[in-house]
């Protein structure tokens, strides 16, 4: 993934950063993130749920966390994942997201104080108030429970890290896409167009601010290696460049060699999903945005991943 020199460590100020530990390390950010520290030669540990001799298996809690050495940097990705699920289920979507992250922050209280946390929250804490151009100053209105609980979430970071001297970074990210995504827009549309399938719910009426999952993670690495400001605790992450969900739709459909037009189904959008979801240009930090994949460009690669994925 990365075109970087590998090496065994990164200087922040006069800390040497060597050891990082990923929660929730096979997810769809969590796996990329893990490979790219993994080309870097970094050291790094991570959660998985699945049995593994070579990762830390199991729920992310005490006795779990208790097995970890003291990591310099971590990255929190673990949680719901999935607005329709958390309608769903929402209290299957609140295990997933409140306990694990409770679990860390007292043990970071108790005897990681000086480790860096980066938590993944989500653009979906906007909800209702999200917009064209969303800033990050935007008043939190989820309107799903796993916006809601993404917001409980930020609150517990914000407190604890005020509390008891925590170094904690919260990034919201908006519609990520790429390879090894197996759900949400991308995947259901070439799933259907497989089947000939080519109606969609909602308007397509809808503007996404699409970032590509690589992308994202040199975001979070930048972050984690750079210094912190304490004036800057919440940011968010995106290209700050609207497009509809139909054009979306349309391009991802044409690049896959159908020449069927997207039809939309209703007058209303989903729910669970805001009107306009798109970060504020001006305020995003562009120290975190060293490359930008063409949209086009991670679409294709997104393709060519689907079309060689077991399903």
């Amino acid at each position: 993934m990365s075109s970087h020199t590998p090496r065994s460590s990164q200087r922040t100020g006069d800390k040497m950063l060597q050891k990082f530990l990923i929660l929730g390390g096979e997810g769809f950010v969590g796996t990329h993130l893990y490979n790219e520290l993994n080309a870097r030669n970094y050291s790094v540990k991570r959660t998985v749920r699945s049995n593994s001799l070579s990762d830390l298996s199991g729920d992310i809690n005490e006795s779990l966390l208790d097995k970890c050495e003291k990591p310099d940097v971590i990255f929190h990705v673990a949680g719901g994942a999935s607005v329709a699920d958390s309608i769903a289920s929402p209290s299957n979507d609140f295990a997933k997201t409140l306990p694990n992250l409770n679990a860390l922050l007292n043990k970071m209280k108790d005897e990681w104080q000086s480790s860096r946390l980066i938590y993944v929250s989500s653009a979906a804490v906007y909800g209702k108030n999200a917009s064209s151009s969303t800033s990050v100053s935007t008043e939190l209105a989820p309107i799903s429970p796993y916006g809601f609980h993404k917001k409980l979430a930020e609150e517990m970071l914000v407190f604890y890290s005020v509390t008891y001297d925590l170094q904690v970074k919260i990034v919201r990210p908006f519609s990520l896409y790429g390879p090894g995504l197996r759900k949400q827009l991308f995947w259901d549309v070439l799933s259907k167009a497989e089947k000939g399938e080519f109606r969609f719910s909602g308007t397509g009426a809808q503007l996404r601010d699409w970032m590509y999952i690589e992308d994202f993670v040199q975001s979070l690495l930048t972050l984690a290696q750079c210094q912190w400001r304490s004036s800057e605790q919440i940011l968010n992450v995106g290209t700050g460049e609207p497009l509809s969900i139909s054009s979306a739709i349309s391009l991802i459909l044409s690049l896959a060699g159908y020449e069927n037009n997207p039809l939309f189904m209703t007058s209303e959008d989903r729910k669970g999903d805001p009107r306009d979801l798109v970060a504020a240009n001006n305020e995003l930090n562009r120290e975190l945005l060293h490359s930008k994949t063409p949209f086009e460009d991670g679409l294709k690669r997104y393709i060519s991943w689907f079309k060689e994925v077991d399903k």
